[in-house]
């Protein structure tokens, strides 16, 4: 019996499965003949192997797990605030725009008392996945939390991140969402936006307050709108 990975013209080959947690998690392939001899270090070999690869996996789920909130999928505010620091020090050193954006659900807590728990996870996760779709990869979409949303933008002009923000705005407004068959009612979202320059400190927090308080205003001008910090 041929493996149908090797090449046709291949004669003497080895395959060994790697198994770990009683799983096979790879193929080790050698393409020469294994002595008897030998045989108990290729045990070995596979062993270590196979260890490794589990070992890599677990610590690739364990970041994934530090840096995600679980409901959302989306960067949580620990990563959020790492990250923030990182591109306020870039922008500062090589004069980029960046920009902030603070949004919040209007009425969230209306749907938790009217509707349950679930259907309020559910209108998260449906309008974590609007806002990610919204934006460009390369920005950060995270859950700051609870009903808020925390957005860092590269390389935005101010009109066109207006813009962006708007079209959300409108998308989201448009939602009809429905949980076990009943109307959840329209979905709006208030947002703050500041952008980073040279007057501001460098500290995470002194952008962060600029865009709270630019969403504080949204909402107290009425919700469903747009304010500038």
């Amino acid at each position: 019996m041929v493996c149908q990975h090797v090449e046709s013209d291949v004669s003497i080959y080895h395959c060994e499965p790697l198994f770990a947690s009683g799983e096979v998690v790879g193929l080790l392939y050698l393409q020469s003949h294994v002595e008897e001899e030998n045989r108990f270090r290729l045990v070995a070999l596979v062993e270590n192997i196979a260890s490794a690869l589990v070992n890599q996996n677990l610590q690739k789920d364990l970041l994934e797990q530090t840096v995600h909130d679980p409901l959302t999928g989306l960067y949580n505010r620990r990563y959020m605030e790492e990250t923030l620091n990182a591109e306020i020090a870039t922008a500062s050193r090589n004069n980029t725009e960046l920009g902030l954006i603070m949004a919040d659900i209007d009425h969230f807590k209306h749907i938790n008392d009217e509707f349950g728990h679930d259907a309020g996870d559910m209108v998260l996760r449906t309008i974590a996945n609007e806002i990610q779709n919204s934006f460009r990869s390369n920005d950060i979409v995270c859950r700051f939390g609870g009903e808020e949303f925390l957005i860092i933008t590269k390389s935005h002009p101010l009109h066109t991140l207006i813009q962006r923000v708007e079209d959300l705005r409108a998308s989201l407004s448009r939602l009809e969402l429905h949980y076990n068959g009943r109307a959840l009612g329209k979905t709006t979202m208030s947002f703050g936006v500041a952008m980073w320059d040279k007057s501001l400190s460098t500290e995470t927090s002194a952008i962060i307050r600029k865009a709270d308080a630019a969403l504080y205003q949204a909402k107290k001008n009425g919700r469903d709108r747009i304010v500038v910090g």
